[in-house]
């Protein structure tokens, strides 16, 4: 590859309204996550599925095509122009957003959710392309911070709006309200939107092709900083997902709360301690950066270790609001790696394997991270339900459920997400072990071995 001087520049005024799409749209990709979160256990009801079900919808079903797409998206985000791809991304993920609001059954809601996987894994390694190409490295984590916020308004929009419109119109009515302006907002970045050069950031553009897909994975996962990143990440996304899946259903169960009121404590936590974690992660974790760049993983090593007893002390509560307080403690802890996550990727990766290395993190992110992790956790909460259950637990199924099949669902959940907590402290030390080797294995240009 031949190193060029790149001559596009781009104004303040421009990346801030490249960082206010990016952020909306991010925004619509958490609410329409949320919003079956909020509206599960109305979904559980009248599909009546299990909360296995519950968690292939929630998690696998939804993976499943997110990370499996994500590698000709990450092959065509290298080649072609990242602007379209996250356009179409949009348009197609909000389209069965609002189709998920016309299944009638257990398996046309999966298909619908495996649409919106489609859809949402053109998201990540494009954008994450584009900010490493508008942005130094000392701003990345920052940057991605910002657009990561769209990872609070989105839980409090789908939260709050979702469990509110569900209790006044139905569920159904939920998923098309959330889904509808994606199809607007799709067309407007299309259109509005420019794509820089690779490696416009570094004041360079490289000629040339990507390298081939296997000859870029061979550079990226012979780095050890990269291969514990992948590891922490999955490890830190499993425990989150699960969480963040089933939180909605667990104020239900566990506090006998309304749609609207479990929505609005799950959007409460999300629109309070999800900014302060993203923002002091990104900006703080930056700052610290700038004097040894293995503060960031260090940082994230710190924050995910404490959201493990944070988020454990929470499940034990016997109160909604003191729950709550630990909910938002953990989840603020717990977001402080989510922007230095991303930018240590982009570090580690060569300009033109840039998108290649985000699909990489968010494939392992997508199959164990967002496919295995609420699975699990529901899988856990049935057995759990069930030896708690004086009887045949399938008979607790459907709309109609007893007191004592209500008492064991929340025992069972309760149990399956204590347990999920302990994954936290595993991903701390992968973030501890990133850390050895971080530096040594950043990309530099000098090196042909990291071309």
């Amino acid at each position: 590859m031949t190193a060029l001087r790149s001559g596009m520049a781009f104004g303040r005024g421009y990346r801030t309204w490249l960082l206010l799409l990016l952020f909306l749209l991010n925004t619509l990709n958490f609410a329409d996550r949320a919003i079956l979160s909020a509206l599960a256990e109305a979904v559980k009801r009248d599909l009546a599925i299990s909360d296995f079900q519950l968690g292939l919808l929630q998690g696998l079903g939804f993976a499943l095509l997110y990370a499996l797409l994500g590698l000709p998206i990450a092959r065509w985000a290298e080649r072609g122009s990242r602007i379209r791809i996250v356009a179409i991304a949009g348009a197609i993920w909000s389209l069965f957003a609002v189709l998920c609001g016309a299944a009638g059954s257990f398996i046309q809601l999966l298909l619908c959710r495996v649409g919106v996987g489609v859809g949402e894994a053109g998201f990540n390694p494009p954008v994450a392309s584009l900010v490493a190409d508008h942005y130094p490295a000392a701003r990345r984590a920052s940057v991605m911070a910002l657009i990561g916020l769209g990872g609070a308004a989105g839980p409090m929009l789908g939260a709050m709006g979702g469990g509110w419109i569900g209790d006044h119109y139905g569920w159904r009515a939920a998923f098309t309200a959330i889904g509808a302006p994606g199809l607007i907002l799709a067309p407007i970045i299309w259109l509005s939107l420019r794509d820089p050069p690779r490696g416009h950031a570094e004041g360079l553009v490289l000629d040339g092709a990507p390298p081939p897909f296997g000859q870029a994975l061979r550079v990226l996962l012979a780095k050890p900083a990269f291969r514990h990143l992948l590891i922490a990440g999955a490890l830190a996304s499993m425990g989150t997902n699960a969480i963040g899946q089933f939180l909605g259903v667990y104020f239900v169960r566990a506090f006998g709360l309304s749609f609207t009121q479990a929505g609005a404590l799950f959007g409460t936590v999300s629109a309070i301690a999800v900014p302060l974690g993203l923002l002091a992660g990104g900006f703080g974790i930056d700052w610290l950066g700038r004097r040894d760049r293995r503060w960031l993983p260090w940082g994230s090593a710190i924050a995910t270790a404490l959201a493990a007893p944070a988020f454990a002390l929470a499940f034990f509560q016997a109160s909604p609001g003191a729950a709550t307080l630990f909910f938002a403690f953990g989840s603020t802890l717990l977001f402080l790696y989510y922007g230095p996550a991303l930018a240590m990727v982009q570090e580690l990766a060569a300009p033109r394997m840039r998108a290649t290395a985000a699909f990489v993190s968010a494939f392992t992110l997508g199959m164990i991270g967002l496919g295995l992790g609420p699975a699990l956790v529901g899988l856990a909460s049935d057995w759990a339900a069930a030896r708690a259950f004086a009887g045949d637990y399938a008979i607790c199924r459907g709309v109609t459920a007893s007191a004592p099949c209500l008492a064991a669902s929340a025992i069972g959940i309760r149990f399956a997400l204590r347990v999920d907590c302990l994954i936290f402290l595993w991903a701390a030390l992968h973030f501890l072990l990133a850390a050895r080797s971080f530096c040594a294995d950043r990309f530099d240009p000098e090196r042909k071995d990291q071309e």
